[in-house]
This record gives C-alpha cells, sequence and structure tokens, in this order.
C-alpha cells in the first residue's frame, strides 16, 4: 500500500468517496489482521502493523489500545506512556480535542497492572 491512490491526480475529486471507501478498508483489514496476530501472541508483527496503521491515520483509536495492551502483554510497560502521549498530541493537533476515553481508560487501565 502506497497511500492514497488518487491523491495530486486532477480527476481525485471525482473519485473522494471511491478512494475514502478504499482507504477505510485498508485500516480495517490492518486492524483485523492485527487481531489475529495478537490471537497468535506474535507481538512485533502486530506492532509493525499497528505503526503502519498508525502513519496512515494517526485518529485510529483502536490502533492505541492495541498499542497499550501489547506492551503490557510483552512487559513494555514503559512504553504505554510513549503510546499515550503520541495519541493525546495526535488528538490535539489534527482535532484540539482531548483524547478519546477509550484510550484514556485503557491507559489508566494498564497503569494499574503495572
Amino acid at each position: 500500500y502506497r497511500g492514497r491512490y488518487f491523491e495530486g491526480c486532477p480527476f481525485q475529486e471525482n473519485l473522494i468517496a471511491e478512494e475514502q471507501y478504499y482507504h477505510q478498508q485498508f485500516l480495517l483489514l490492518i486492524e483485523r489482521l492485527v487481531e489475529q496476530l495478537v490471537t497468535l501472541e506474535d507481538h512485533s508483527q502486530a506492532l509493525e502493523y499497528l505503526h503502519i496503521l498508525l502513519a496512515k491515520e494517526n485518529l485510529w483509536e483502536s490502533a492505541y489500545i492495541q498499542l497499550i495492551n501489547i506492551y503490557v502483554a510483552m512487559g513494555k510497560t514503559s512504553l504505554i506512556h510513549t503510546v499515550y502521549e503520541q495519541a493525546r498530541q495526535a488528538y490535539e493537533d489534527r482535532l484540539d480535542a482531548p483524547i478519546p476515553d477509550s484510550i484514556q481508560e485503557s491507559f489508566e487501565s494498564a497503569l494499574k497492572t503495572t
């Protein structure tokens, strides 16, 4: 996947809905793949795909939650603070909004388990 396929093309405006649909499908596919990798306990591969997903869409809530959960499962609890800060910064920069409750709750839950 090399990014948004029609980006920069003169006829892009005519294809916005289709392009958004396929971009969304790509992100959902990565999300499902990550879920399978977590089930198989292939955390390092799941992390790679989560980073790809967040590079394409840094407001994908479930990706941050998965990162937190994986780092806890791997015993790398110090990294949950980094994930939380990345999420907080993304939401502040792009939406001028606080971090979603679901990410906040996942972070707080992870802190209790460490």
